[in-house]
């Protein structure tokens, strides 16, 4: 009897031992699956290491996600599609309720250009967790590569007041628009209405204002003016003034851009054309074109400087460096404003 007692202990110590050892090879994959994720974003790692990694016991991850599904984007980064799917769908069922497995799948299938089942597990990863702005991302790129572009904007409608926080806003707005602007050649009221909305809820955020550029303008447009543009810069650092600073009007006449007027006014102080300056600025502030970097009062007090008005140049020079603008702490110095 205490034989075999003792036999029964000895067969459960080594197969917890077995099952321990598993459970601490394990824990080193995942420390690198951690590293690549959170750190590094290294999904280049050569794909033999990554077949290497157990994914059997454990199954589920210490953040609780599939192994299967966190190995895949590796081959889907590598564009092993095949391997990728595989380990995929043998993930469907372990820990269903993140979406992650299914929004990834998504990603396979909007690669093979499949993009029935992309929709279909985009949505899926959706319904499990409609705040993940990837699971967003993706349908939202399905839906443009379709050209389903009503439900693209029903997508941002339903869920703008779903958002975590303003953060995960302005990246479904900034992914809306960037889907639209890579798709459509032409573009609608709507579009410009959720463009403009966008641009000033973020007017910090370049990819939007780039896009609300387009939106606004049109492509072609937006050539021109960046020609007029380009062209203008290069008069300018040849210090031809007189020819950047025509290149320059004719691009705002396009385009109200603020870069455009504070680049005239420095052609136009330097050209000493002060009638003309004076109805720029007037333009320039009616516009509410001002970014309040503090540029804009600097070139103002260089232009009251040229007129010899310097009770005005010095207000100007100090609220520009209020601003942040620091190049007006020289002249603020060399002028004695007080």
């Amino acid at each position: 009897m205490n034989r075999a007692l003792g036999l029964s202990f000895l067969i459960l110590v080594l197969i917890s031992t077995f099952y321990l050892k598993k459970l601490y090879d394990g824990s080193i994959f995942q420390a690198i699956l951690l590293d690549d994720f959170n750190r590094t974003q290294y999904f280049q790692r050569p794909l033999y290491q990554v077949r290497q990694i157990p994914d059997e016991f454990p199954s589920l991850g210490v953040t609780t996600l599939p192994l299967k599904s966190s190995k895949a984007i590796y081959f889907l980064t590598q564009d092993s599609l095949v391997e990728a799917k595989r380990l995929l769908l043998k993930s469907l069922n372990i820990n269903p309720f993140l979406g992650m497995t299914e929004t990834t799948l998504s990603e396979v299938y909007f690669k093979e250009k499949n993009l029935d089942s992309a929709e279909y597990f985009a949505k899926k990863a959706l319904m499990l967790n409609y705040r993940n702005v990837r699971h967003l991302l993706n349908l939202q790129k399905v839906f443009s590569e379709a050209g389903k572009f009503k439900e693209l904007d029903s997508l941002l409608e339903h869920h703008k007041s779903k958002m975590y926080d303003s953060i995960s806003l302005e990246m479904l707005y900034q992914n809306h628009l960037a889907v639209l602007a890579g798709k459509k050649n032409k573009f609608n009221s709507k579009d410009s209405l959720i463009s403009n909305y966008a641009f000033k809820s973020f007017p910090d955020n370049n990819v939007i204002k780039n896009i609300n550029q387009v939106i606004s303008n049109g492509f072609e447009l937006i050539m021109l003016v960046n020609d007029l543009d380009k062209k203008a810069k290069e008069f300018f650092e040849k210090k031809e003034y007189l020819e950047a600073s025509k290149k320059w009007e004719d691009a705002i006449g396009l385009k109200k851009d603020d870069a455009y007027y504070l680049n005239l006014f420095q052609c136009l102080i330097i050209l000493e054309e002060n009638d003309k300056l004076e109805k720029y600025f007037n333009e320039f502030e009616n516009l509410n074109l001002n970014e309040n970097d503090g540029k804009y009062e600097y070139l103002k007090g260089l232009y009251y400087l040229k007129i010899q008005n310097q009770i005005s140049a010095c207000q100007n020079f100090k609220i520009s460096l209020d601003k942040g603008y620091k190049t007006s702490k020289s002249l603020i110095d060399y002028n004695k404003c007080k």
